[in-house]
């Protein structure tokens, strides 16, 4: 009897360890996993923000847009995670939500990031505008085509030093996009590589210049309204570096030798390409020798004056013709010349002098006044050779901020009325005015 109270123990005692080791266990497969936040609201200009995750096991964070991005994507334990939120170039209120997982699957957390939109601006407002080159090309190991990795950064930084120097009241800077219209981070950061069977492409079409773009054209560009494009390609034309869609206000706003649309419309609306073009047959010629009648980078910033409302300094007619001397561009502290006369006596110059020295540019970067008659030195950004290209003058500086401030299809945060930010159908032809350079 003693000996079957004795198994009947044992027993009693095996199981009441087996409950407990199985409780034990139950307490060990039990995931914990608490975040101190569910909501981050953050600047515009970006931050830097602490998280705090408690758990006994490992667990994975990530981020759904990529503009909030967490300083490690896995962990284990309790720890502080730093989440680094980048600056909202685009401005408008944006959302971005993190995932936080327990590596079994069993606990999931979420956080919410807002992102505020732009402040009200002004004239002191510092703009940065989110660019994105889309290098069109056939060869992809032609660098004249798809060019380098790299550069085009390079060149931006070098077209954003001339605007500073040029105009430092204006506060703006062209920035390369890091994400795309979807809101995927860019793996190239500004660059759009696209490769068509075709070598080289008539600008003119490209544009809508003489009639609407085709629609393969237009539909290769990004939201006007969040970034600035500009399409490199070889231009069939090899005389033209550039060529530019000038912008519009919206009624009641105004601003002379800009067309004014009726109502404010979406860009997909749009029957042109609006964008900048540049030919890239010119994509390695960057500045620093004064003996070169054009670069690159000059050309680009040329280009941008245009897209925010600026004309060239030199007269030019209705039909852009050359031949003229009156003064053309709306700002009045800009001395114009006649183009056609200065390169016709430069012509017969380069014929009698075929190797261009210094001494030569710096007879060639002056101009005559074709109203007053008296002579002055070409600085302009919106001149072409011979020139320093490496001043705004006031009234252009106003002229951009006027733009930055109130047209359509230009980043950035504007003013506008109720009625100016109703988007509406396109029911009325569309005015087009181009900038096209030599």
């Amino acid at each position: 009897m003693k000996q079957i109270r004795k198994i009947m123990l044992f027993m009693i005692l095996g199981t009441a360890m087996l409950f407990a080791s199985c409780e034990d266990e139950n307490v060990i497969q039990n995931s914990i996993l608490e975040i101190d936040k569910t909501e981050i609201k953050a600047p515009v200009e970006g931050a830097k923000i602490n998280i705090k995750v408690t758990s006994n096991v490992a667990w994975t964070i990530s981020s759904k847009q990529g503009w909030a991005v967490p300083e490690i994507t896995n962990g284990e334990g309790t720890r502080e995670v730093e989440i680094n939120i980048t600056e909202n170039l685009y401005r408008d209120e944006r959302k971005d939500i993190l995932t936080l997982a327990t590596v079994d699957g069993t606990q999931t957390k979420t956080i919410e990031i807002v992102q505020e939109t732009a402040q009200k601006p002004d004239e002191n407002y510092a703009y940065k505008l989110p660019v994105v080159f889309h290098v069109i090309y056939r060869d992809a190991k032609n660098e004249k085509q798809n060019l380098r990795e790299g550069y085009l950064k390079e060149v931006l930084s070098d077209v954003n030093k001339i605007w500073k120097e040029a105009a430092p009241h204006l506060n703006v800077e062209f920035v390369m996009a890091t994400e795309t219209p979807n809101g995927v981070t860019m793996a190239e950061p500004g660059v759009h590589r696209v490769q068509w069977n075709i070598d080289k492409i008539d600008y003119k079409r490209f544009m809508g210049y003489t009639e609407a773009a085709p629609k393969r054209y237009r539909d290769l560009l990004w939201d006007q309204n969040r970034y600035v494009n500009i399409c490199l390609y070889n231009f069939s034309d090899p005389d033209i570096t550039g060529v530019t869609t000038l912008p519009y206000t919206i009624a009641p706003d105004a601003l002379d030798g800009l067309e004014k649309l009726p109502n404010n419309i979406a860009p997909t609306e749009l029957p042109i390409s609006y964008c900048v073009s540049v030919n890239s047959l010119y994509a390695y010629t960057k500045p620093g020798n004064n003996l070169e009648s054009t670069n690159f980078v000059s050309t680009i910033a040329h280009e941008l004056g245009h897209y925010l409302g600026l004309r060239h300094v030199f007269g030019e007619d209705a039909n852009m013709k050359t031949d003229y001397n009156e003064d053309s561009d709306f700002c009045k502290d800009t001395p114009t010349y006649n183009r056609k006369k200065y390169l016709k006596e430069l012509s017969k110059y380069t014929l009698a002098h075929p190797k261009f020295t210094q001494e030569d540019v710096n007879k060639w970067i002056l101009r005559t006044n074709s109203i007053t008659g008296e002579q002055f030195t070409s600085n302009n950004i919106m001149d072409y050779y011979w020139t320093l290209r490496n001043k705004f003058t006031e009234e252009q500086a106003k002229r951009m901020q006027y733009v930055l401030l109130h047209s359509p299809f230009v980043p950035g945060p504007k003013i506008r009325t109720a009625k100016q930010k109703i988007v509406s159908k396109r029911n009325f032809k569309m005015p087009v005015r181009h900038a096209i350079c030599q």
